[in-house]
């Protein structure tokens, strides 16, 4: 095992699901905040083609080694959207982070491929996501972004050190590749799932009915699952069952409770699938199938917001802002409509959010109250009166990365899906006047 390759790797993919995460708030909250989700996807994809022109701007300026450039820039960034906190500045590096982001991942797979190591991708990818995991459990479920003051520069100069250090000794000068086309296009659905749905610590919790703690160690182990499986199964199942096993499980995961162990042997059999994709193609396509996967990513994300689960949960917020407008009829409709998708999907946690148990006979919706701190009520009360996180910051002299922490924790605390469903919540549970 090439231990530079695969730690410049693990790093790139840590810091690269930071990125991600960071670009898509970014672009919520700050740039196309309240508007039509089409204008939100839009935008976005302005931003996300310009990383997939990475082979232009390798062949233009990425020189003889291409991904250690992108990796110096992508620290440069890193470190310095953590030190600069202004609205449209962080917005901008976090635009800037996400496209070079872009530009360094083919490069990587291509320096993988130099080296006959393609297999060492797939490991990478899945110590990037323990890492991220680990991360987020040791800030009680924040990124490294959005830790602010010097101990939030101190990590993201760290990380970003490393990731040079790491990349500078992994690298060799342009040479032919020896391996990897279109098994590449796997790395995009891969961490798609990862970011939705399996190492999504907020998910997870909610759907197993655990805490954080007990949410992050069955993601941890999962993982561990995956890197003892990129070793030992290929050669031992075959990759169809090892598909389908792992299609199964994958489905099973949103359903909630006892079913949401299925992310152990789900993670396990996409480690495996990933590596084997790797490491059975050959070609020199790597950026073409790499981009492939990334816009593959992209369209899977907005997507997701239009699956029957996702709807339930969007019907679920409608029915109560209607009920906090007085509009009983209208939110009577919607909840019924919520739980209807609910019941046929099997979504418990989905239905004991709306009030209702599995079977048929509705019970009454009973309200939640919540502790909020003396400063998150404060920011309640100026986010129900349509502010945006720049004018909050101003009015409180605050960063305003620290009110999107701020504004991510009364979401997670109210269930709310957004900024309009939190105010009406609110409202209607005299949390704000």
């Amino acid at each position: 095992m090439q231990i530079p390759l695969v730690l410049s790797g693990a790093i790139g993919f840590w810091l690269g699901i930071q990125t991600l995460r960071l670009f898509f708030a970014m672009v919520v909250w700050n740039v196309a905040e309240d508007q039509l989700p089409t204008i939100v996807g839009l935008v976005a994809l302005a931003v996300w083609s310009v990383g997939l022109l990475g082979w232009i701007v390798a062949r233009i300026a990425g020189g003889t080694r291409p991904v250690y450039r992108w990796a110096a820039l992508l620290g440069i960034l890193v470190v310095v959207r953590q030190v600069i906190s202004d609205e449209a500045v962080t917005a901008a590096l976090a635009f800037a982070s996400a496209i070079v982001w872009l530009w360094w991942l083919p490069a990587y797979v291509a320096e993988a491929a130099r080296q006959g190591a393609t297999r060492q991708v797939a490991i990478a990818a899945v110590l990037g996501t323990s890492a991220q995991v680990a991360g987020q459990l040791a800030q009680h479920g924040l990124d490294v972004p959005y830790l602010v003051g010097p101990e939030g520069w101190f990590a993201a100069t760290a990380l970003a050190a490393a990731f040079v250090v790491f990349t500078k000794a992994s690298t060799r000068s342009a040479g032919p590749t020896t391996g990897t086309s279109w098994g590449a296009v796997a790395i995009g659905p891969f961490l798609f799932l990862q970011l939705t749905l399996l190492a999504n610590i907020g998910f997870i919790e909610t759907l197993g009915g655990w805490d954080l703690a007990t949410a992050g160690l069955v993601i941890a182990t999962s993982l561990v699952a995956a890197a003892l499986a990129i070793d030992w199964i290929p050669g031992r199942v075959p990759m169809p069952l090892v598909g389908l096993v792992t299609l199964l499980c994958v489905v099973a995961v949103p359903f909630g409770g006892v079913a949401t162990l299925a992310v152990l042997p789900a993670q396990a059999g996409l480690g495996v699938l990933l590596s084997s994709a790797l490491g059975a193609s050959a070609g020199q396509r790597t950026y073409l199938a790499t981009y492939g996967g990334a816009l593959l990513f992209f369209v899977f994300t907005f997507a997701a917001y239009a699956a029957p689960y996702e709807l339930a949960a969007t019907r679920a917020g409608l029915a109560e802002v209607l009920a906090a407008s007085g509009d009983v009829e209208g939110s009577r409709e919607a909840n019924d409509r919520a739980v209807a998708t609910a019941r046929q999907l099997g979504a418990e946690p989905l239905l004991r959010r709306l009030g209702r148990k599995p079977g048929p006979t509705p019970a009454p919706a009973r309200a939640v109250r919540v502790s909020l701190t003396p400063r998150e009520s404060e920011i309640l009360a100026l986010v129900a009166q349509g502010r945006t996180n720049g004018e909050i910051g101003r009015q409180l002299f605050i960063s305003t990365k620290t009110v999107s922490v701020h504004v991510s924790n009364i979401l997670g605390k109210l269930d709310a899906s957004g900024r309009t469903e939190a105010a009406a919540i609110a409202r209607r549970d005299g949390l704000i006047a």
